[in-house]
């Protein structure tokens, strides 16, 4: 086998090794998210070094390890769920994560039954001929070729339960985080959830890799390069994104929870008080200006202020500020036509970076900033 592909094959190892270490040692002391994250890479390296003498042939040694794989294999999904919760929520009960690790159980079961009721010569067989060429004469064989079975059916679940409870958690964050900040950067999860669709991408590969061997099936390892690729990128920006991902406010609303409906109620009084608190004192030109700043100023609370803001203007809190912004913004460039450079109207505006800036003023005013500005001159 050529060195370059070599190299490609056991990149899922080392470079999650890496960045399993790199976040580990500079996670802050109570981040736990990050340093669930530094295990679910470590745990994904272990499984690819198990993988990589599956993919090479290399039959005796996978035998050994067959099953330590298969764990590692069922811990991935859980383990990065338990992560995302632990990001949003930082007091996310350990009582919680238990139920996720139930494959630790059986898989602890399964590997007892496997060095007992086998001996070496019937694991390696069962690794390498068995699954395309099953015999139902020894009973010990066809336990563990149902055990694998089995296996495959919870991985199947794992990829589409947490694929889809992640997506629905992501969803509720975003939508929670817009409703309290006005200033989502540094705090939205965006590319989080398109890595978690690639990672459902590639976990269908995985299962390829250990359904069938590619080797045997296509008899060119070739082959394995593609799906290995997806996998392994999908895994390194994943890795790459966490060591970047600050810790979540302290004070961040926790996002399962269920509203009270019986406080969906337009309250119109409140909401001109806040019109009128907006004229008047501009808060929206702080760039970290949230909800929990407003409360004490209106006499009220966080819940009571965002149901008035969506229901009388049909926006959320991040839209109705930066509507405000905009118009500022708008202003500003009207009364300063020779002085408007693009940073200045920015941050004068409550912007905490020009790139939020341009993306608002472009779906807010309909054109660029450049466009307007060439109007108004």
């Amino acid at each position: 086998m050529e060195t370059w592909v070599l190299f490609l094959l056991f990149s899922p190892v080392y470079i999650p090794l890496v960045i399993s270490l790199a976040i580990f040692f500079n996670s802050e002391r109570k981040n736990y998210a990050k340093k669930t994250l530094s295990l679910v890479l470590f745990n994904i390296s272990v499984l690819f070094f198990g993988l990589y003498f599956f993919l090479t042939g290399q039959y005796e040694f996978y035998s050994k390890i067959l099953t330590f794989n298969v764990l590692s294999l069922l811990l991935v999904y859980p383990s990065i769920y338990i992560y995302i919760r632990q990001l949003i929520e930082q007091k996310y009960a350990v009582k919680k994560m238990a139920v996720h690790l139930i494959p630790v159980v059986f898989i602890l079961l399964q590997t007892v039954a496997y060095f007992f009721m086998l001996n070496s010569q019937d694991r390696e067989m069962f690794v390498k001929d068995y699954r395309f060429n099953p015999a139902w004469n020894n009973p010990a064989i066809v336990f563990i070729f149902f055990c694998r079975v089995f296996n495959i059916l919870v991985l199947f679940f794992q990829i589409f339960y947490y694929g889809i409870k992640i997506t629905l958690i992501l969803k509720k964050y975003n939508s929670t985080i817009h409703n309290y900040f006005s200033n989502t950067e540094g705090i939205s999860l965006n590319s989080i959830k398109i890595l978690n669709f690639s990672l459902f991408i590639g976990s269908i590969a995985s299962i390829a890799f250990y359904s069938i061997n590619p080797v045997k099936v296509f008899g060119n390892y070739i082959v394995l390069i593609i799906p290995l690729a997806i996998i392994s990128i999908t895994i390194w920006l994943f890795g790459i994104v966490g060591l970047r991902q600050k810790m979540l406010p302290a004070n961040l609303p926790v996002v399962l929870e269920t509203n009270d409906t019986n406080q969906l109620v337009p309250n119109k009084e409140l909401y001109h008080r806040l019109i009128s608190y907006f004229d008047k004192e501009k808060p929206y030109l702080n760039p970290e200006l949230k909800i929990d700043d407003l409360i004490g100023d209106l006499g009220t609370n966080r819940t009571h202020l965002s149901n008035a803001i969506n229901l009388n203007s049909g926006k959320n809190f991040n839209k109705f500020v930066n509507d405000y912004r905009i118009e500022f913004a708008k202003q500003y460039m009207r009364e300063n036509k020779n002085n408007s450079l693009k940073e200045d109207v920015a941050y004068k505006s409550g912007f905490g970076s020009i790139r939020t800036f341009e993306r608002n003023f472009k779906e807010i005013v309909g054109e660029s900033y450049s466009q307007y500005i060439t109007s108004v001159q």
